[in-house]
């Protein structure tokens, strides 16, 4: 069983403005892994962006205990380049100097949505590693609400949403 949380990617790892999310994160995790006897903890999370001595939250409390097997499921910088995923950044600066403006919010969130498909597929084939074992997974809140259940649901893999968006989650 694949136990689904969506976030914002910021409160994954402390980094001092939002710790505070991170640690109710840490806590729920912990809470979850006890209760839905959780054995790998997997996240949406590019390995690359880590600092040295730095660590997420998944990682810290894999770290912690033994038992826990802990997977980054989202491409590497160099893997998401080849496959031409871009960042929202990258996007918005295409746009302006290919056409001399700056896009809407809405038009570089529909084309960043465009690239979901291949990513997801990504994190699925690293999740099927540990479909044998309870998954905590933890992804964009964005995700959850528009298309990783159904690929998830296409697949046959049992799965259950614990929460869309922790930024709803009160302890």
């Amino acid at each position: 069983m694949i136990y689904l949380v969506g976030i914002a990617h910021s409160y994954q790892r402390y980094d001092g403005e939002h710790d505070e999310k991170a640690n109710q994160l840490k806590q729920y995790a912990e809470e979850i892994i006890v209760d839905k006897d959780i054995l790998t903890l997997a996240e949406e999370y590019i390995e690359d962006l880590l600092k040295e001595d730095s660590e997420t939250v998944l990682q810290k409390i894999s770290n912690e205990h033994a038992e826990l097997t802990h997977q980054f499921c989202e491409m590497s910088i160099n893997e998401r380049k080849a496959q031409g995923i871009k960042y929202y950044a990258e996007i918005r600066n295409d746009v302006w100097l290919r056409e001399d403006r700056i896009p809407s919010d809405d038009e570089v969130e529909k084309t960043q949505r465009s690239f979901f498909p291949t990513r997801e597929q990504y994190w699925l084939n690293c999740l099927k590693k540990h479909l044998g074992t309870n998954i905590l997974f933890f992804c964009g809140a964005d995700h959850l609400i528009n298309s990783f259940p159904k690929l998830l649901d296409q697949n046959k893999i049992a799965y259950k949403i614990l929460i869309k968006d922790f930024d709803d989650y009160h302890p």
